[in-house]
């Protein structure tokens, strides 16, 4: 790999948790606010719609992988040929798709406003709503095309800056209109419209990037069409289980425990959506890497970063999980300001479940890249199957935190068990090799656990002013850290980018405390 190339890397992952740390302070400030003026009924039925939205995605088979993949692959071997056939095939696709979504939203607004309980008086604007949030989907489905072009360009940079200026268009139109006239609905208009505004610029963008891309109705494909769904296959099963595992939920509690209880769901769901997002920011463009790799036969440099990519996200998903295993239930009660019951369980419950599975991330993207992804595929549309069985028995029950449970059970069996011995498999290691980079992260968590458990932070925290809770929780992740990479610099997996500024700090300690010593 090139210094331009870890250069690339590193400023896209600093770009990326920009991006997240935009996203993620915007809902910290924005939920109790949007909370505050819908009510927890309200705050529940735009959960509700945005769970339903979320499902729209599974009727394009994974279209979004695939292309992602082909792109890149295309622009490697500069076949623009090729690659306007795949952007046809696909924006034709996305046409019909886009349609079948508005016609389901049409169809299904009354049968879900009542399936989910919504009260009658509001079932009617529930129902535009979905129509309204609908829209806003068809219009991400078109917007996938510029975004597969610019991250294979590795402009990763870039779409992050076009992601943070989206989310805080959005932001500060939803404050402004929910001041003015709060309602779902009007937050729905919202995101749709800067769905809408973000699709025209990404567009504008991508054609500058690719003069050579563009639309030919002529070379829409039948074959490339096939190819596209024959690869979108098995990630379409992947997305099903997150659907399952983080919105059905929203929907099981409305069905026996009401509208208002989803909320306090949606906002364990969420902040696992964003523990989520922070690993995946660190990662998520090693897709790419990895695909240009094996388009170019570096199988060596290939395993290298495979094995980085690992360290990298088990680093952030032990050390970030035994932290909202620590400082959540503090969390919590600063945030909201008012008692969401369950929330806190719900939370420690998938966050355990959450950090075996987040520290395997880049797996996912070494089985795209190879087009070896169908078997562990299969391997989580069963998991889901079964996830979907035990939780709904369970949630009769025991309600959002049974459903919870159930998820948190057949995730961990699956990634404790086939998710590794396939992931070491598809980059030809051996497993002890693929577990190496997670090891000194697991240890690093592991050990955050205990000392809060053992010297009684826990309990100081539960009463503790807000003031505490940061003082401890950045003496606690500083910590972490320095222990981590004591424990794990020198090693093949320690990510090169970061060694070489270690060394860069190191040096200059040694040559301030030699200049230092020779002038006393």
């Amino acid at each position: 790999m090139t210094q331009r190339q870890r250069k690339t890397l590193s400023t896209a992952v600093l770009f990326n948790w920009t991006s997240f740390a935009v996203y993620s302070g915007g809902a910290l400030l924005l939920t109790p606010f949007v909370l505050a003026k819908l009510g927890p009924a309200g705050f529940g039925m735009w959960v509700l719609v945005q769970s339903f939205s979320g499902y729209y995605g599974l009727i394009n088979l994974g279209m979004g992988a695939a292309l992602s993949r082909f792109v890149t692959k295309d622009l490697t071997e500069k076949n623009f040929d090729s690659l306007n056939q795949t952007l046809a095939t696909v924006v034709a696709f996305f046409a019909g798709t886009g349609l079948i979504v508005l016609l389901l939203s049409v169809l299904l607004r009354r049968p879900a406003a009542s399936i989910l309980a919504v009260p009658a008086t509001d079932a009617p604007l529930f129902g535009i709503t979905m129509i309204v949030a609908a829209s806003g989907v068809i219009i991400d489905f078109f917007a996938v095309v510029s975004h597969s072009i610019i991250g294979a360009c590795e402009r990763f940079e870039l779409a992050s800056l076009l992601g943070i200026a989206r989310q805080v268009t959005y932001m500060s139109a939803t404050a402004v209109v929910l001041h003015v006239a709060p309602s779902f609905l009007t937050v729905a208009l919202v995101s749709t419209a800067t769905a809408l505004v973000s699709l025209l610029v990404n567009a504008m963008i991508a054609r500058r990037l690719v003069p050579e891309a563009g639309l030919a109705w002529e070379k829409v494909s039948k074959r490339r069409l096939r190819d596209l769904l024959g690869f979108g296959a098995g990630s379409i099963l992947l997305s099903v289980a997150n659907l399952i595992r983080l919105r059905l939920g929203n929907f099981i509690v409305a069905r026996y425990s009401g509208v208002a209880a989803v909320a306090g769901y949606s906002i364990a769901s969420g902040l696992i959506t964003n523990f989520s997002t922070i690993v995946s920011s660190a990662t998520s463009m090693m897709g790419v890497r990895f695909t240009r790799l094996v388009a170019s036969g570096n199988l060596v440099e290939l395993k290298r970063s495979y094995k980085v990519a690992l360290f990298v996200s088990s680093t952030l998903a032990f050390v970030i999980g035994s932290h909202m295993l620590v400082f959540g239930e503090s969390f919590l009660r600063h945030w909201l300001r008012r008692e969401m019951p369950e929330t806190l369980e719900i939370l420690q419950v998938l966050v355990v479940a959450y950090m075996f599975a987040l520290a395997q991330a880049p797996s996912w993207g070494m089985m795209l890249a190879q087009s070896k992804h169908h078997f562990m595929a299969r391997v989580t549309a069963v998991e889901s199957v079964v996830n979907v069985v035990i939780g709904i028995v369970v949630a009769r029950e025991y309600g959002a935190l049974g459903f919870a449970i159930s998820t948190a059970a057949t995730m961990s069996i699956t990634k404790l068990t086939v998710h590794p011995w396939y992931g070491a498999k598809i980059a030809q290691l051996r497993v002890w090799e693929y577990l190496a980079p997670m090891l000194y992260p697991a240890l690093t968590g592991l050990t955050c656990l205990a000392f809060a458990w053992l010297s009684g932070l826990h309990a100081v925290l539960r009463d503790g002013s807000i003031y505490i809770f940061f003082i401890a929780a950045c003496g606690s992740l500083s910590a972490s850290v320095v222990i981590l990479v004591l424990l794990s610099r020198g090693k093949d997996y320690f990510p090169p980018f970061i060694a070489s500024r270690l060394t860069l700090i190191i040096l200059s300690l040694r040559k301030a405390v030699d200049r230092n010593g020779s002038n006393f």
